[in-house]
């Protein structure tokens, strides 16, 4: 489905059960396979370029924090599989970024508003701050939809079946321009 067709039939679907959870997820996937900008490079099939995400971007493990270290007063949040569980006072890592639920909640994506630490059953990503924009990225993850990837008795993802997925290549000033689109269409 087109960005036009969505705009067309927006009544309809504004009135259908469970619409905004599904309206959010298509305006998603046509974010990030370039259907709401007009970039001649995403919108003409011979042109559009894929990599493996494994190549520009890797999760890396959370790591445990004794629960004496945990507290409801710290500034640093702690993150599970599936969001904030605690704060405690030293970040694991010192900036903004993305926690993928590992085991558990497996698959979920939190961005992070600051410094955090992301517990033993997450996955925290690592990326080159020229290649990906950190909104674009934490789309471009959601859109995956990840939970579904879950295996095993107590479902986990596989940090090497997220490496091998092909996603569109986008520039840094696309990204944006796409991260700009997906908010003003997330607010209505």
């Amino acid at each position: 489905m087109s960005i036009d067709t969505l705009i067309k039939n927006f009544e309809a679907f504004a009135e259908a059960p469970g619409c905004i959870t599904s309206l959010r997820s298509l305006i998603l996937n046509l974010a990030v396979h370039g259907e709401l900008t007009s970039a001649p490079d995403l919108t003409e099939p011979n042109k559009k370029r894929f990599i493996k995400l494994g190549s520009v971007m890797t999760l890396e493990y959370g790591k445990p924090l004794d629960k004496s270290l945990r507290t409801t007063t710290g500034q640093i949040p702690v993150y599970g599989a599936n969001g904030i569980k605690a704060t405690t006072k030293q970040p694991l890592v010192n900036e903004k970024g993305i926690v993928v639920g590992r085991k558990g909640s497996a698959g979920e994506v939190n961005i992070t508003e600051g410094p955090f630490w992301p517990l033993d059953v997450t996955f925290f990503a690592k990326f080159e701050k020229d290649v990906f924009d950190l909104q674009y990225l934490y789309y471009l993850l959601k859109s995956l939809d990840l939970p579904k990837m879950a295996k095993g008795i107590k479902p986990g993802i596989n940090r090497n079946d997220v490496d091998r997925i092909e996603v569109l290549s986008v520039d840094l000033d696309e990204q944006k321009r796409i991260v700009s689109k997906v908010d003003e269409l997330m607010s209505l």
